[in-house]
């Protein structure tokens, strides 16, 4: 059962380890090949006549910077969501959805993040995906061990 248990956590690593390895791949991928209104953009008319047009050229950069960004920015959400989402599910795996205290510092702290990366209307989404409430704790109603007043964060499932 232990030689299981290893098993399982040593998958889970390499596949972790591997989802960080293809985001990277794909920023690189995709920031490489974007090309701009550098000197390889060449633009064709139908007689095959070679046209520049200086104003379209910057255009075209300007196009691909933002395009660059928005891959960069989109996929370090990507991969901090992941994170926040491989907390939450081992809080919820743990201890029935109570996240402890530090962990639940890291998640907002991973949010926060995420919301310094992403426009108002893609945190958004986000906001209506995830809800993390902070719950009063109290021995008496819930039978939970500590003290009376103590908070715990937890993740509500909607």
């Amino acid at each position: 059962r232990m030689n299981q248990c290893m098993a399982r956590h040593v998958h889970g690593n390499s596949l972790s380890a591997r989802v960080f390895s293809d985001l990277e791949l794909i920023v690189q991928a995709f920031c490489t090949h974007m090309k701009g209104g550098g000197q390889m953009m060449l633009d064709f008319d139908s007689e095959g006549d070679h046209q520049r047009d200086p104003k379209q050229l910057r255009r075209h950069a300007e196009i691909a910077i933002v395009a660059k960004i928005n891959c960069v920015r989109l996929t370090i959400c990507l991969a901090l969501a992941f994170v926040a989402h491989c907390w939450l599910l081992e809080a919820a795996a743990a201890s029935h959805g109570e996240i402890e205290e530090d962990m639940l510092s890291q998640v907002v702290f991973l949010c926060m993040r995420m919301q310094g990366l992403l426009f108002p209307e893609e945190m958004n989404l986000i906001d209506e995906a995830l809800s993390i409430t902070k719950d009063r704790i109290d021995k008496g109603a819930s039978g939970l061990p500590g003290p009376a007043g103590a908070f715990a964060g937890r993740h509500a499932d909607s």
